[in-house]
């Protein structure tokens, strides 16, 4: 039952674009004021279990179309609203589909069964996020902590400079792996999945703006941009500094607990889907958010995702905490 905690964070986000006001803010208030100091406030834990599946996972079939409900009611109730209304009702926005709809997302696209993979790329889609399932499951987990990879922070990176590579290099990967599975298979272009997600995502633009104007345009697109720049931000906390080693051969070691960044932080990983349980995510991909656990060998966060957020938008505070922690699990290993 503490995976609702995720619906309770958009409920009190959503609350405030309903009433309005200055409750157009309530996504940054909620997700760099509120979350953080519960997660300092509750704390890590020192070791977890797996739960049981039980009806978990209806909370992320639900996503979707509590998503499209809330986007489309946001759009339509701020219409005729000033650009800045807009721009504030799309941070807050962007920080459900992105914060909580991608972590959805990037659970749905690794199962095993189509329908649910189906629903992960609409999560996806409704952020103009699409390609992020091909690159994530096809080249993510097979070049995670390595230089190949542009998911994987380098030590040294800021943010913004990580944001650059990652969206040009995830973009551009993507494309080439699909161009060669079509080839491969000797498809017809209309089975080209890109293409196709970005035909969809055009298509939501246009019903946002057609719903909404230009003002349903622009809360759509700063959603959107809001959600993809989280997510990219999560990226960089999840496995910065952490290289696997290249061998004589040319061939990088396997993947281990060693090459991604647990957060042990209660709240983040109520409100995350268990997101925080990242190395063994690695080690089993396809094992659902229930069934992973807090690994004994993995590098730990010293704080939960949405402090680790804030440090990393200030590269001198990101850099001497995260330079520390790195420099100690290497004595420690």
């Amino acid at each position: 039952m503490k995976f609702l905690a995720a619906y309770f964070l958009m409920a009190l986000i959503a609350a405030g674009l309903i009433f309005g006001s200055w409750g157009i803010w309530s996504g940054p208030l909620v997700v760099l004021m509120l979350h953080p100091l519960f997660d300092r406030l509750v704390g890590p834990e020192h070791s977890s279990t797996p739960s049981a599946k039980g009806v978990a996972n209806s909370l992320l079939w639900l996503l979707l179309p509590v998503e499209m409900l809330l986007v489309g009611y946001t759009i339509s109730a701020y219409a005729h609203a000033p650009i800045w209304v807009c721009l504030a009702c799309g941070l807050s926005l962007g920080m459900i589909t992105g914060g909580i709809g991608i972590t959805g997302a990037h659970e749905l696209i690794h199962r095993r069964s189509a329908w649910q993979r189906s629903l992960g790329i609409g999560l996806l889609m409704l952020v103009g996020y699409g390609h992020f399932r091909i690159e994530h499951v096809y080249g993510h987990h097979a070049r995670v902590a390595t230089p190949e990879d542009p998911a994987s922070a380098q030590r040294g990176h800021t943010l913004y400079r990580f944001w650059v590579r990652s969206l040009i290099g995830s973009f551009t990967h993507a494309w080439r792996l699909e161009m060669k599975r079509i080839q491969t298979k000797k498809l017809g272009w209309y089975r080209h999945s890109m293409i196709a997600m970005g035909i969809g995502q055009l298509a939501i633009f246009a019903l946002a703006f057609g719903l909404g104007g230009i003002a349903g345009g622009l809360i759509w697109l700063s959603q959107a941009a809001t959600a993809i720049l989280l997510l990219e931000t999560i990226n960089y906390v999840e496995h910065y500094g952490l290289q696997r080693k290249r061998g004589t051969n040319g061939r990088y070691e396997p993947v281990t607990p060693g090459h991604s960044w647990d957060c042990a932080y209660q709240v983040t990983n109520a409100t995350l889907f268990n997101l925080g349980y990242h190395s063994q995510h690695h080690a089993d991909a396809l094992s659902p958010f229930q069934q992973l656990a807090l690994s004994k060998e993995s590098p730990k966060l010293p704080a939960g995702y949405s402090l680790m957020l804030i440090l990393a938008f200030f590269p001198p505070l990101w850099f001497r905490t995260m330079h520390r922690e790195l420099d100690r699990y290497a004595l420690a290993t």
